[in-house]
């Protein structure tokens, strides 16, 4: 939803190009995120805690410094787009954005149906 902002309805130009079989990186990339979350909250950047919708994470109080660091023009269009996924999408529950996902999948140049029972399975 980040970096292939344009590939949802309304979304801004999206980060990275629309390249063939990019719905695969939905399911590669969830699994790095969940190693680099370990890897932020390891360092103290990233607080882990439990709602009623399940596990969440925050920022913590060290984190704002640490961007702060980062100056690339990439990663200043990774915040704003990241404002705008949680804007947009921040309030959808999970069942809804893998709803959204496997409705995409085919459009997203991949195979619907195995994606979508990969999906399932999470």
């Amino acid at each position: 939803m980040l970096i292939h902002s344009d590939d949802l309805p309304e979304g801004p130009i999206g980060i990275h190009p629309k390249t063939p079989q990019r719905s695969g990186e939905y399911l590669v990339r969830r699994n790095d995120l969940s190693t680099t979350l370990k890897v932020f909250i390891s360092r103290g950047l990233i607080a882990e805690y439990y709602e009623n919708k399940g596990l969440m994470y925050a920022a913590t109080e060290t984190s704002a410094p640490f961007l702060d660091r980062l100056t690339a023009e990439y990663t200043s269009r990774l915040r704003e787009y990241a404002l705008w996924v949680v804007d947009t999408y921040g309030n959808e529950s999970e069942p809804d954005l893998n709803h959204l996902m496997i409705q995409n999948f085919k459009q997203w140049g991949g195979d619907s149906y195995q994606h979508s029972e990969i999906l399932r399975e999470r």
